[in-house]
């Protein structure tokens, strides 16, 4: 039996950290595994998909596996309502951590503050919230990269 089999055993802050590391080993299956049927995804303000096909769809072509994708997470925390030992309780984790991304050439590291909602051990809703200033700055420093390799940021470790 696999880990994915256990995700009701596991704390919201698991379902969510768990979900994170499968996405930056590229395991597709297990991240797949941790949305609900009617999971919805926003980026930055804006909503990217609805239900599990389409978000695990849009997830994988960013994160993809064979390195382009990593993740150091700073900090996790979580509201538990009085209810979350009764099924249909939602928790909600934060999570807050720097991604790292890896398209070709170019490497973008920016600073991520995440939210999850979480049903029954599946991820509900996912959201990350990244400034506009953040991600500017991060596009800059990957430009430059791309031509200067030394300038390319490297991924804290925690």
């Amino acid at each position: 039996m696999t880990s994915m089999h256990h995700c009701l055993l596991w704390s919201a802050e698991d379902v969510a950290v768990r979900f994170l590391e499968s996405l930056a080993a590229g395991d597709a299956e297990i991240a797949r595994h941790l949305l609900a049927p009617d999971v919805r995804y926003r980026f930055a303000g804006v909503w990217v998909g609805r239900g599990r096909e389409r978000v695990s769809h849009a997830l994988q072509r960013v994160a993809g596996g064979h390195g382009r994708f990593d993740v150091a997470i700073h900090d996790v925390s979580a509201d538990h309502p009085e209810t979350s030992t009764r099924s249909g309780a939602v928790d909600v984790v934060r999570t807050l951590r720097t991604d790292h991304l890896r398209l070709g050439p170019m490497h973008l590291q920016f600073a991520v503050q995440g939210t999850a909602r979480i049903r029954d051990g599946k991820i509900t809703v996912w959201e990350d919230r990244v400034g506009a200033t953040v991600m500017t700055s991060a596009l800059g420093r990957g430009l430059l990269g791309t031509v200067v390799p030394g300038v390319r940021p490297h991924l804290p470790r925690t």
